[in-house]
């Protein structure tokens, strides 16, 4: 999952530098070690690593001062502070100077591992050191849409709370991303996030991967293990896909929220916990607990405070900025540096639906890296554009649209409105373009009917009305 990718570790212990550098091996990246300052900038020169794992303990100065060294670059590497005299006030100080993550010694491996990841996906610090605010698209939430904008506001709003949340938003749609912001900017910041998925893990073990479980628990249990909240004592736990959980570890759950303490499995003592537990699911909660899937008052419980993200179609004008963030990483993880895709191909991935999200939209840009040409025929949206457009013509090209007056008429029989006419020039323009060539055709042959354009184009009603409104279409009525 790291192949090919350049990593620096800078610590001053040689046991620590050989144990990440052999980790972060078994698992294809390129590693290189510093111990200390001076030798880690000049690796850092010789190298140029996407992501630096740096002490804050060296022996000729601060791992601070080279983090703050690093954000004057133009092009600068993920920084992920590592120390074992880690506290809020640091981590706070540590994000403010523009690390990517703060982990504290002990850690455990997958934390490592997930961190790095993210990291190297992410490609940028929560925040941006020059201007001094969050950076365009922290931890990887990537859009300028009123719809996702709402929902980092939501977030900025209720992080610093203890309270629990309910991270709303259909699968692909980037429910974990958001868990992980709530995390880094919450006073919990320099504490473990504990991510585990519901979903997919059989229930007989998701109770003691939860909770835990006593020596002599069950066959097999050799010694006591500590759960999933148990290890993040003083941070966040993350429970994706909650409305999967069975009634019976709802109940035990529910206890958790409420008294601050758990019961592993075998055990005649509670113990106690200090977590602040976010939970995300892909399920209408409020049916469930109507049809008696899920408790009532857990479902109250964990819905104290709530996010709601959005489809990925109803925020259609994010998708040039994500194929490109998708695009760098898959360059940089594939090693093809000068792969592009056509401004056309933009215009149609901005007018597919998109029913996996951003997932999917992650997916196929990797494919297209991966094979090139040959991906094409299996694009996703191919068939759908071909419908949208009537019958098994391909869509028109943006640019052949240029210049041209389009004319929407309205149901009642009023006068047509131009269009502004347009020339095509930078990707913005390309895929605007696009979109507005898509519109105005939909609602022509739609005769005007907007209800019957949006299920032509795959779209909500909200969504087109929005369109109208940014691309200054009207379709005006005619006057009684």
């Amino acid at each position: 999952m790291l192949e090919g990718h350049q990593i620096l570790i800078v610590d001053d212990e040689e046991n620590m530098r050989e144990m990440l550098a052999d980790l972060l091996g078994r698992y294809g990246a390129a590693v290189s070690r510093a111990g200390d300052l001076a030798s880690a900038r000049a690796r850092i020169d010789e190298v140029k690593p996407e992501v630096v794992l740096l002490d804050l303990k060296l022996p000729d100065g601060n791992g601070l001062d080279l983090l703050r060294e690093l954000g004057t670059r133009a092009r600068r590497p993920a920084v992920i502070l590592i120390s074992a005299f880690g506290n809020v006030a640091t981590a706070v100080q540590s994000m403010r100077s523009g690390a990517f993550d703060f982990i504290v010694k002990p850690f455990n491996i997958d934390d490592i591992l997930r961190v790095v990841r993210s990291a190297l996906v992410t490609g940028q610090p929560m925040t941006d050191p020059g201007g001094g605010g969050l950076s365009p698209f922290p931890e990887g939430l990537v859009g300028e849409s009123p719809e996702l904008r709402a929902a980092l506001a939501a977030v900025d709003q209720i992080a610093s709370s203890d309270a629990p949340v309910l991270i709303r938003g259909e699968s692909g749609t980037g429910k974990e991303l958001v868990a992980r912001a709530i995390h880094l900017r919450s006073p919990r910041r320099a504490a473990p996030l504990m991510p585990i998925n519901c979903a997919a893990i059989p229930e007989p073990l998701l109770e003691s991967e939860l909770f835990g479980y006593e020596k002599g628990a069950f066959s097999g249990a050799f010694a006591r293990h500590a759960g999933k909240i148990d290890a993040a004592y003083g941070g966040t736990v993350f429970l994706d896909e909650v409305g999967d959980m069975s009634p019976a570890l709802q109940a035990k759950l529910l206890r958790a929220l409420e008294e601050n303490q758990l019961f592993p499995v075998g055990a005649t003592l509670p113990v106690r916990t200090d977590v602040r537990f976010l939970a995300a699911t892909h399920r209408d909660l409020e049916k469930a607990v109507r049809e008696g899937d899920f408790r009532e008052d857990l479902y109250f419980r964990l819905n104290v405070l709530s996010v709601a993200l959005p489809l990925l179609r109803d925020r259609s004008g994010d998708i040039p900025l994500l194929i490109e963030h998708f695009l760098g990483f898959y360059r940089r993880k594939y090693r093809k540096p000068d792969f592009t895709i056509s401004p056309d191909l933009y215009g149609e991935m901005s007018l597919y639906p998109w029913p996996g999200n951003v997932r999917e939209l992650r997916n196929v840009v990797e494919k297209l890296v991966l094979m090139g040409d040959a991906a094409l025929s299996q694009l996703p949206w191919r068939c759908f554009l071909s419908t949208a457009a009537g019958g098994d013509r391909p869509p028109r090209s943006p640019a052949s649209d240029a210049g041209r007056q389009e004319a929407i008429p309205s149901t009642e029989g009023s006068p047509p409105i131009p269009a502004v006419p347009r020339t095509c020039g930078t990707l913005a323009e390309v895929v605007k373009a696009a979109e507005r060539s898509a519109i105005v055709e939909a609602l022509n042959e739609c005769r005007g009917n907007r209800r019957l354009a949006a299920e032509r184009l795959g779209i909500s009603y909200k969504t087109l009305f929005n369109k109208l409104h940014e691309h200054g279409i009207q379709v005006k009525t005619r006057a009684n």
